[in-house]
């Protein structure tokens, strides 16, 4: 197994050592499990099942997580320019059921739009203080 280490740069690089974000877990489920991009760094993993764990804490119910890698990085044949070397992720700003979401639900279910796309303010109608403590305890 070679050890985790990230070549180049977001737009233009792999990683070598990644691991598999659980599909499912005790704070989280992963979104769009059919894409095979749930693999990251071992910190990055780190990061999200603590992020999700602390997030249950502060009441937010768990985190839906979408892409961050394919198993060794690269460009992806769909979607984004980044998320190449394992180190961001994509965290969904809908909060988890309660129940859990089938396969289907999970390959079908939309992310919240939380931003307005003419204007690119932020929804008042949909934010919420747990959204802004989420985003305290992230980025933290």
């Amino acid at each position: 197994v070679a050890a985790a280490q990230s070549f180049g740069f977001y737009p233009r690089a792999c990683f070598a050592g990644g691991f598999a974000l659980p599909r499912d877990g005790p704070t989280w489920e992963v979104m769009r499990p059919s894409r095979t991009r749930r693999w990251g760094h071992p910190a990055m993993i780190a990061l999200i099942e603590k992020l999700a764990h602390d997030a249950r804490t502060d009441g937010w119910p768990g985190l839906l997580i979408g892409d961050i890698s394919q198993p060794r990085g690269g460009p992806m044949l769909t979607g984004h320019a980044s998320h190449q070397i394992g180190l961001d992720a994509d965290i969904w700003l809908t909060p988890m059921p309660s129940q859990p979401l089938s396969v289907a639900q999970r390959e079908s279910m939309s992310a919240t739009l939380m931003v307005d796309e003419r204007t690119h303010l932020v929804k008042d109608a949909l934010w919420t203080p747990r959204h802004t403590q989420l985003l305290k305890r992230a980025a933290s």
